[in-house]
């Protein structure tokens, strides 16, 4: 946009207004052009029509770079929701979905639905078993998931939202809701095994059928100390019990 405080502005060539300095545009010079209603001086005209062959190619390219990451971008979250999903275009070029808690209260919980053509799924981020609780404080944008910007069209859903003290939003899918206190129940299981086993490398060996349980199998695996990891993420869960709590409650 182009902001000048003359009353009559041609266009912008390098971020700079052409502007008239008078509300008519009117210049006195004999050699003076009229374009519509306006006259403009005969030796600014090579230089006015060059700058507006440069607006045209700016706009053309800006127009091609839109097309190329344009994407029909859906939010299907229930009225109220305290997420904004949206879609985004990172300094690489890459496409993907971000949230923004727009609540006052830091969010420790989101479950988001998302349908990106070739990439979708179901993404959660929970930080029940974690030290830092808040998975985003009020104004800051987290990542969902990173899809082609070739993607036609990209539909997203806010299925569960959990607060840090201990709320849920009310419109949170009821399904999702005992979806996520099962998960929570199941790393807290796994990770009670895995202390109580007499061989723990050998434990962690062992493949898991449950998506949650192989996804904390494969955390201790990376673990420089998988024993006193699991111990951490015990306590944490223990900390954060009235999460659990509230929705079993």
């Amino acid at each position: 946009m182009c902001v000048s405080s003359s009353p009559s502005v041609l266009g912008i060539v390098g971020g700079t207004c052409l502007a008239f300095r008078d509300g008519h545009g009117t210049l006195t010079n004999s050699n003076d052009v009229r374009v519509g209603h306006l006259k403009v001086k005969f030796s600014m005209r090579k230089t006015l029509i060059a700058s507006a062959l440069t607006i045209l190619v700016i706009i053309a390219i800006a127009g091609m770079a839109v097309a190329q990451s344009q994407t029909k971008f859906v939010d299907n979250s229930p009225t109220g929701s305290p997420i904004r999903l949206a879609e985004t275009v990172n300094a690489n070029g890459e496409c993907g979905i971000t949230a923004l808690n727009t609540d006052k209260r830091p969010v420790v919980a989101v479950v988001v639905d998302f349908d990106a053509g070739p990439v979708a799924g179901h993404m959660t981020h929970d930080h029940f078993l974690r030290r830092d609780e808040h998975v985003a404080m009020y104004g800051y944008e987290f990542p969902i998931e990173d899809f082609p910007c070739s993607t036609a069209t990209v539909t997203a859903t806010t299925k569960f939202v959990q607060f840090n003290d201990g709320q849920v939003w009310e419109g949170s899918d009821a399904k999702t809701v005992s979806e996520v206190a099962t998960n929570r129940r199941d790393s807290i299981d796994y990770l009670g095994e895995v202390l109580a086993a007499s061989d723990v490398a050998s434990k962690l060996a062992q493949k898991t059928t449950k998506l949650t349980r192989e996804a904390e199998r494969q955390l201790l695996k990376m673990s420089d100390d998988p024993i006193q990891t699991a111990k951490d993420r015990l306590a944490n869960a223990d900390a954060h019990s009235s999460w659990l709590n509230s929705l079993v409650n």
